[in-house]
């Protein structure tokens, strides 16, 4: 049979076989340039023209004893295992050679491309049935991914027109030691305080880095949208602990959008390590009731201080905690007795934050230290 190909283009274009519809038994020629070309579908077959500048070429089709077709398997779904299993076995069906009027012999060949998560893998002799087992064996305690390639392989190559007579499969499996959770705060919808009453401290309870058996260093950060209402002072969270204090300076009365995202440095091969929350800070100027972290019991002298800072009726708490503006623990310690003393001696002048802790809420005091 006669075929025509027309090549508009002003330049050689090289035609060559691009892909294959097993249902016509043809296939698609494509050119080196798709532009001012037609394309026709032809039968199978396995040559290239070349098609000289503004020209119509005819060709004759010919091959050999029959039509080729490609070894067949059945795609295999890409697999999550969770925890640390010995082994997968996995079924691979839908195994021929493509050809229901000829019998090729097959070859059925597997490999992997990651060892450090496979040790080996086996493969069950090919007999000639639609099916075959092949078995990953894992490394323990290993997270990763490996891509397992199996490979179709006809041994009759002579005299025929059509496809290469290989066929591959690949799929993917990954190995997670565990599922990361991710961090967690006690979501908020909006934090009073109060226009009259200056500096004060948001709290933000139930922090948690959501996997109990993996210990995790949060990272915690706030935003805030439209802040001409008040102005962020610092955020202070100490690792471990379930509460986040941001302190924050009232300026006028109305509401702003703040956001607070906490982050945890465990793995993420599998899962999430993120979470935010978004929430509003609405300066109010009375009749609305806010929690008042400061215990009017508790007096701190002098302040500012110069060699030493003096915190009278401490008795209740257990530990404390110094911190920077910025965040940064300056120190820490037990308390006993009644008052506590701080050496400010060697403190760099300038605004600092004290966290009294007991079995309860914690409480948080500004103090000074001037020389």
């Amino acid at each position: 049979m006669t075929y025509v190909l027309i090549n508009k283009s002003a330049a050689e274009k090289i035609v060559n076989f691009d892909s294959y519809d097993m249902a016509t038994d043809t296939r698609m020629f494509r050119t080196s340039a798709t532009e001012n070309c037609e394309a026709i579908k032809i039968p199978a077959g396995s040559e290239s023209f070349l098609l000289p500048p503004m020209s119509v070429s005819t060709f004759v089709l010919s091959g050999g004893e029959y039509n080729n077709h490609p070894p067949t398997i059945e795609n295999v779904k890409d697999t999550i295992l969770i925890g640390t299993p010995d082994s997968l076995a996995i079924v691979l069906r839908g195994i021929s050679d493509g050809d229901t009027d000829k019998d090729q012999d097959l070859e059925v060949t597997a490999s992997f491309d990651n060892p450090a998560v496979i040790d080996r893998i086996s493969l069950s002799a090919y007999t000639g049935t639609d099916s075959a087992q092949l078995v990953l064996y894992f490394d323990k305690g290993v997270s990763g991914e490996t891509i397992t390639t199996v490979l179709l392989t006809e041994n009759d190559t002579a005299n025929t027109n059509g496809f290469m007579p290989v066929t591959r499969m690949s799929f993917s499996t990954w190995l997670i030691n565990y599922v990361n959770q991710p961090p967690y705060f006690n979501e908020l919808d909006t934090a009073y305080i109060k226009l009259s009453k200056g500096q004060q401290a948001i709290t933000l309870t139930g922090v948690t880095g959501g996997n109990e058996e993996v210990e995790e260093e949060l990272d915690v950060e706030f935003w805030a949208v439209h802040d001409r209402y008040f102005d962020f002072d610092s955020l202070i969270y100490e690792q471990g602990d379930s509460n986040i204090y941001i302190w924050v300076t009232p300026k006028r009365l109305g509401a702003a959008i703040a956001r607070v995202s906490i982050t945890d440095n465990g793995e993420t091969i599998f899962g999430d390590n993120y979470f935010e929350d978004e929430f509003f800070i609405k300066v109010m100027d009375s009749g609305v009731s806010t929690d008042d972290l400061q215990n009017p019991r508790i007096t701190l002298f002098p302040n500012p201080a110069d060699q030493s800072l003096k915190l009278s009726n401490v008795a209740d708490y257990e530990r404390y905690s110094v911190f920077s503006l910025s965040g940064r623990k300056i120190e820490a310690g037990l308390i006993s007795g009644d008052a506590l003393y701080l050496d400010t001696e060697s403190y760099p002048a300038g605004i600092y934050y004290i966290k009294l802790t007991a079995a309860d809420r914690p409480v948080i005091y500004k103090f000074m230290v001037s020389h």
